[in-house]
């Protein structure tokens, strides 16, 4: 097929912020083009979609992370509509549009701008924060359902770091008349964060107004009071109890797990990456080899808390987990530096291992079934039968 230059189709660009529109003229784009566009900033960019219209399936552009044909794919974009933002992690991108030989659209318009502090496709971070937000705002529901709409999209409902900044900048810029739901929950004594199990005590000045022990009951949820009127009269007070079956928005945070490989996640406050497969339950043999096999090593978690409440707020898993420990008559040993586990550890679940379970026929679990996490959110280790099926966890072991 031969491919034709056409006027406005391709040229390179040195700015962090700029827009490409094809065709520049008006009307539709040619047929047999060829057409490429090299975006070099200074720092990572955001390319946003204003208009999007190509021959579905054969008309094509290709958004590359770089600034060569070689570089990772973003995305393949073909038909009528525009698709979701996509963020570079270099400085570059390489953008390739080829049409056929036949039908014709009238192509699309792109900008692109610094990167949201990081943050991918329609993600936002306030400024000065490290963490990415998605607000759903074409729908209220209770705090059950938001919960659920975040881990059904990959996330968790969101904690924030700063919740006074979060929530002005909410305020600005969709200009809310309601409250956003975020993860906290009463337990009957207290506001506890559902993501970690930290408590949110009343004495926090970030209350709006402080809950009294009629509101701390687990029929009580924790939203930002992101309507203009708290806002303007409680700037710094941020948050306010609200029944858990009153319709809110959803604000969810992306866990980004900085400094792993893809494929391997770092729960947040640690300096480990993991690799869970889901894709098989096998024995805990079977496991320790899958993870060798992968050049990894079965893991052994410096905080089994914070990891057992990472995996269940983003796989929702319903079996246990391998780790790396194994009886050995008296106690558990973890097989990587043959340093003891004893059963003394505040870490075992309730019951657990006790003198029974602690022969080389057992293994260490990690109890990731969300009923278990509920009833003792501080005891994640639980002895099981070595040949029983898990999922293995492994780790990256860095230098």
């Amino acid at each position: 097929m031969l491919h034709i230059p056409c006027p406005g189709c391709g040229g390179e660009y040195t700015s962090s912020n700029g827009m490409i529109r094809h065709p520049l003229s008006g009307g539709d784009y040619q047929n047999n083009e060829n057409c490429i566009w090299i975006i070099r900033a200074s720092e990572p960019i955001k390319i946003t979609f204003v208009r999007f219209n190509t021959e579905s399936g054969y008309d094509y552009l290709n958004v590359q992370d770089g600034a060569s044909i070689g570089s990772n794919l973003l995305g393949r974009f073909s038909g009528d509509g525009e698709p979701d933002a996509v963020q570079t992690t270099t400085n570059a991108a390489y953008l390739l549009f080829t049409s056929d030989g036949s039908v014709t659209r009238i192509g699309f318009e792109i900008t692109w701008a610094p990167s949201d502090q990081g943050c991918p496709g329609d993600f936002f971070s306030p400024r000065g924060s490290k963490q990415c937000f998605k607000i759903f705002n074409n729908t209220e529901i209770s705090w059950n359902s938001a919960r659920s709409k975040c881990i059904s999209e990959g996330l968790i409902l969101a904690k924030p770091y700063d919740a006074v900044a979060l929530r002005s900048y909410v305020v600005q810029k969709y200009g809310f008349r309601d409250e956003c739901w975020v993860d906290a929950k009463g337990d009957g004594s207290k506001f506890v964060w559902q993501s970690d199990r930290k408590e949110l005590t009343s004495s926090s000045p970030l209350w709006y107004s402080v809950p009294s022990s009629s509101y701390v009951s687990t029929s009580y949820c924790l939203a930002l009071a992101t309507s203009d009127s708290y806002w303007n009269s409680y700037p710094n007070q941020p948050y306010r109890y609200e029944s858990c079956t009153t319709p809110e928005y959803p604000i969810c945070e992306l866990v980004i797990p900085t400094g792993c490989p893809s494929g391997f996640f770092m729960p947040t406050g640690s300096t480990q990456c993991f690799k869970l497969f889901l894709d098989a339950e096998i024995s805990w043999y079977s496991a320790r080899s899958k993870c060798q096999s992968e050049g990894l090593v079965l893991a052994k978690p410096y905080d089994a808390v914070s990891l057992r409440s990472y995996i269940i707020e983003r796989y929702g898993t319903k079996d246990e987990i391998w780790l790396d420990a194994r009886g050995d008559g008296s106690k558990f040993v973890w097989q990587s530096d043959r340093k003891s586990l004893y059963s003394s550890s505040p870490l075992w679940y309730s019951g657990y291992p006790g003198s029974s379970y602690i022969s080389t026929s057992y293994c260490l679990g990690l109890a990731t079934i969300a009923s278990q996490w509920k009833s003792y959110p501080n005891q994640p280790y639980i002895s099981i039968t070595c040949s029983t099926y898990e999922y293995p966890l492994c780790e990256l072991i860095m230098d």
